[in-house]
């Protein structure tokens, strides 16, 4: 039996859903498949793993009591890429939250239950076990993201995560998106803590209010209008957040990230970080010369079926 979940990538939003803001996420085209196997060593199980093997789920309480303890292989080599020296990276496309996703789709999936019918039910249980076994790090918007499979807009207030899928809208509003490999693999345990000491700090504090609600605003842009109408608001919120973040100590935005940032505005698109920032994936948007990019690409097809 296996179970195959997608990546996803953060659109907008990035730090500002870890204080009550919105980020958007859609899927990416890049896979992790489970298998169950009869056998496996559980010292090779990641932290999340164990977490979502082990998580409470009711509905499959009397139903896996008749089942012999679940043991998975995960394979991520499409969550990584090999540079020329030979050393693997991770691409940031949300290795963790799939990891989650996946465990409980599939312990789902093997008592009968069409796992995909339920992305509300799978996103609950793989939110708690990631969550724990993160420390209570993060908003929970990456495990959303791929346990619906769709294009989500996310905000958790209150520790109530709330998700709401955007339907696909006409042609003209869904942006040509992609996606471009930094190079370097971004730390996220190092920068969000940096991030919430800078944000509840005086310095920090008096801006929490504005970033939370152009988060909203271009949340609110997506999908609903072409991208050369919000292209502006976007290219605002993206600078004024990278020097918020910079003021916190972190380098969200790397050399290669202001090269490639050039090189779309030139041909009239668009390309910021995503997520973390500080590596992983950079966010290409409009009509761009891909075929002439020496880095690793990835084109985006968010409303298709993943």
């Amino acid at each position: 039996m296996q179970v195959r979940v997608p990546g996803k990538v953060m659109l907008s939003g990035e730090y500002l859903v870890l204080i009550g803001g919105t980020a958007v996420l859609v899927p990416v085209p890049r896979y992790m498949t489970l298998t169950s196997v009869d056998s496996a060593d559980p010292s090779s199980d990641t932290p999340v793993v164990r977490e979502a093997l082990a998580e409470p789920i009711p509905e499959l309480a009397e139903l896996e009591t008749d089942l012999p303890p679940l043991q998975v292989a995960v394979d991520r080599s499409q969550f990584m890429t090999t540079d020329a020296d030979g050393v693997t990276h991770k691409l940031g496309l949300g290795g963790s939250a799939a990891e989650a996703v996946g465990v409980i789709s599939m312990r789902f999936q093997r008592c009968g239950v069409d796992w995909k019918a339920i992305p509300e039910t799978i996103f609950k249980y793989a939110d708690n076990a990631h969550r724990r076994a993160q420390g209570g790090m993060g908003s929970g918007a990456d495990v959303a993201a791929i346990a619906y499979r769709k294009p989500i807009r996310f905000r958790r207030v209150n520790d109530q995560a709330e998700v709401e899928v955007i339907e696909k809208p006409q042609p003209e509003f869904i942006p040509e998106l992609a996606l471009a490999w930094t190079g370097v693999s971004a730390n996220t345990r190092e920068f969000v803590p940096k991030f919430l000491a800078w944000i509840e700090s005086e310095d920090g504090h008096q801006y929490r209010k504005s970033l939370i609600e152009t988060s909203e605003g271009l949340a609110r842009k997506w999908f609903v209008r072409e991208f050369k109408k919000y292209r502006n608001y976007l290219d605002m919120h993206t600078f004024m957040l990278a020097g918020n973040l910079r003021d916190a100590g972190i380098k969200w935005m790397l050399p290669n990230q202001y090269d490639l940032y050039r090189w779309a505005a030139f041909a009239g698109g668009f390309a910021k970080p995503t997520g973390a920032g500080g590596g992983d994936m950079t966010l290409l948007i409009g009509d761009l010369s891909l075929e002439d990019r020496p880095e690793l690409i990835i084109e985006l097809d968010p409303f298709a079926e993943h």
